[in-house]
């Protein structure tokens, strides 16, 4: 099986009145980096989310469940941590090619 593993997407901190905001966009930007290389979320096998602080976990889920099937999530680890660039959410993928 080739896999191919992904780390692009950075979203900053979003306003106060965007709190939601910042998951969704990170999903968009892998959607776009994915449709690049030919393929789409539905063949991610892995993924892990950086959060920076677990508060906004509960808005990462439904964002990032909200991107696949019903049922057809992949595996996922989910991590509070700091991120480069004062990134708010940062998404990595193992995805099945």
């Amino acid at each position: 099986m080739d896999l191919e593993f992904l780390n692009v997407a950075a979203a900053p901190p979003p306003p106060p009145t965007a709190t939601r905001s910042a998951p969704s966009q990170v999903m968009r930007n892998l959607q776009t980096v994915l449709a690049g290389a030919g393929t789409t979320l539905a063949r991610v096998v892995m993924a892990r989310v950086y959060l920076t602080d677990f508060a906004g976990y509960a808005a990462m889920n439904a964002a990032y469940a909200s991107y696949f099937a019903p049922g057809c999530l992949p595996a996922r680890a989910t991590v509070v941590t700091g991120l480069a660039l004062d990134a708010a959410v940062e998404i990595d993928l193992i995805v099945r090619m």
